[in-house]
């Protein structure tokens, strides 16, 4: 009996591994991708536009020549992603403003978003937060951990 339930922990412990792993593997995925779209930017010197739907899970970036923040024909998609199983891309920041539905920003000519620039993404599994974070100043792409305040709008909206 005791073998059972030390078996059930190992398990248990081991499937909070693996998530954990996939959260953070999807992190670092999506720090690439945002890193290559602020490259492109600053090697192209235009502007792109990034669009995250977090109700649909997943992110955009082309080209926007317009800066009307829609993909039209004549532009080019850079780069797009969607979160994987149990991971889900959930709420964004542009300023002092937080975004739980879908969020746009611009990567300007120099690589710099117009506004410091955050991304959440939360682990269904494990309840954890990881975030991406967009400096204005410099363009620097860098992962974070989001403090309370940004993850409580949604910790609220699940509960209700």
């Amino acid at each position: 009996m005791i073998a059972g339930i030390i078996s059930t922990l190992a398990v248990l412990g081991f499937r909070k591994a693996i998530n954990h792993q996939k959260l953070l593997g999807e992190t670092g995925k999506l720090l690439s991708k945002m890193r290559y779209i602020a490259s492109e930017s600053r090697v192209s010197k235009r502007n792109i536009a990034v669009y995250s739907s977090f109700v649909d899970n997943y992110m955009i970036a082309w080209h926007d020549e317009d800066m009307d923040g829609v993909l039209d024909n004549t532009e080019t998609l850079i780069d797009s992603m969607r979160m994987g199983s149990g991971i889900k891309l959930i709420a964004g920041k542009t300023g002092n403003s937080l975004k739980t539905n879908k969020m746009l920003f611009h990567f300007n000519s120099n690589g710099a978003p117009q506004l410091d620039t955050r991304l959440i993404i939360y682990s269904t599994e494990t309840k954890e937060f990881k975030g991406i974070y967009v400096r204005q100043s410099s363009g620097w792409v860098e992962e974070y951990e989001p403090p309370k305040t940004e993850t409580q709008a949604f910790v609220t909206s699940m509960s209700s």
